[in-house]
């Protein structure tokens, strides 16, 4: 046997590395979760086990049926091989069994054993959690101390990070979701079928943050705070990925992204990128882009070069980018969008465009050009959007309201 893809952890600041950090209800009515705490609920220092096979004694004692389905980790001892195993059966206060063998080919003593608790580090169980399993990361800031990648998930099992404030699934927005504060390092989700939810990173790696492909990610802030160039606040590392209600920006870094998106077929609902050289740099073949803002990008709101095929965008603003929209792909759709005050163009088409092109029902007001190697179709209008949040245009996260005759929703990811 291995870990349950059952299993939710449970990672916040006050906890240890030591803890079993684990939990899932194996036996519902007597079965307890002994993750959502601080320390551990029991620690054992003289487990021993026969190898070959799955049961843990203590000769101390203080095993109960309600630990069922927590994880014990053993953290050291003579034979035995450190890591963390679910409890699967109680038998008395001595005994319980586990998982599977954790001794190292030869009977084992002396154990130190941790049931209960949360873990206090992401990067303590990255390479632990398995397909199915979900992390509860409780609010506070965690620093990493080394890089941290996901790589458990599975099509059908994905792994889900979820931020929480004061319990589990209270979908926290604003500074009350979890904070990673990366430094140097990256957060990185080097597999596809890992999602994340209600969290926020800053850091000046390169990345600071890697995205799952084939994954969901949502309510989310990234930035990158370096000055080095060229620097990526996050990475969407694969295809079919949905990106929605997040923030991203990368203020100081020249020719920096808020999103790179090499992926294909991926969908960006209601986001906000913002004060970087490129909002959202080269989307590829089949995304769309919708009811998402790119405020203030040096270069580019949205970027997508030759490789790209097959791009909508709906119901998005383009405000103060030098070109709102920079397109030389082929195949491309802009309907009912917002471009104001883009320096150069509201929409730059390239040469290379060989197939159609739709433009309509947009809004152009203040660009230095409309549009270039395209038509603005029959329906443009030409007023004033009424952007009314206090910034004047600078749409910060402080409930700010895009209320215009030509778009009109609410937006602000909290």
């Amino acid at each position: 046997m291995s870990l349950h893809a059952d299993l939710e952890w449970e990672l916040r600041t006050s906890g240890s590395d030591n803890n079993g950090g684990a939990f899932r209800d194996a036996d519902p009515g007597t079965s307890v979760d002994y993750s959502q705490q601080d320390s551990a609920q029991l620690a054992p220092s003289d487990l021993a086990m026969v190898t070959g096979g799955t049961t843990l004694t203590s000769a101390a004692g203080g095993f109960t049926g309600a630990m069922v389905g927590n994880v014990i980790h053993i953290t050291s001892g003579t034979n035995f091989t450190a890591g963390w195993y679910e409890i699967t059966a109680y038998t008395d206060t001595n005994t319980i069994e586990i998982d599977r063998d954790a001794t190292n080919g030869s009977n084992a003593s002396s154990g130190q054993g941790y049931v209960g608790g949360g873990v206090q580090t992401p990067e303590a169980i990255d390479a632990i959690v398995v397909a199915g399993n979900t992390v509860h990361v409780q609010a506070g800031t965690y620093t990493l101390t080394g890089a941290v990648g996901w790589t458990a998930g599975g099509a059908d099992s994905q792994v889900l990070i979820s931020g929480y404030h004061s319990s589990h699934g209270d979908s926290p927005t604003g500074d009350d979701r979890p904070l990673f504060s990366c430094g140097a390092y990256t957060w990185g989700n080097t597999n596809d079928y890992v999602s994340t939810e209600h969290l926020r990173f800053s850091g000046t790696g390169n990345p600071t943050l890697k995205l799952a492909g084939y994954a969901k990610h949502r309510n989310l802030y990234w930035e990158n705070t370096t000055a080095s160039s060229n620097r990526p606040a996050a990475q969407l590392q694969d295809h079919y990925a949905i990106v929605i209600d997040c923030e991203g920006t990368c203020p100081n870094s020249t020719g920096g992204r808020a999103l790179d998106c090499y992926s294909r077929k991926s969908i960006v609902v209601g986001c906000y990128f913002h004060d970087a050289t490129y909002g959202l740099y080269t989307v590829d073949d089949g995304s769309s882009v919708a009811f998402t803002i790119f405020d203030t990008c040096a270069a580019d709101g949205l970027n997508s070069n030759s490789n790209c095929h097959n791009l909508t965008v709906i119901n998005c603003v383009f405000y103060g980018c030098d070109d709102g929209l920079y397109y030389h792909g082929s195949g491309l759709a802009v309907l009912n969008c917002v471009f104001e005050a883009c320096t150069t163009y509201g929409i730059n088409v390239g040469s290379s465009t060989s197939a159609s092109i739709l433009l309509d029902h947009n809004n152009w007001r203040n660009n230095g050009t409309d549009v270039s190697g395209c038509s603005k179709g029959p329906n443009a209008t030409a007023v004033d959007p009424q952007f009314t949040d206090a910034g004047g245009g600078d749409f910060s996260r402080s409930g700010s309201n895009l209320d215009g005759q030509a778009l009109s929703i609410t937006q602000g990811v909290g």
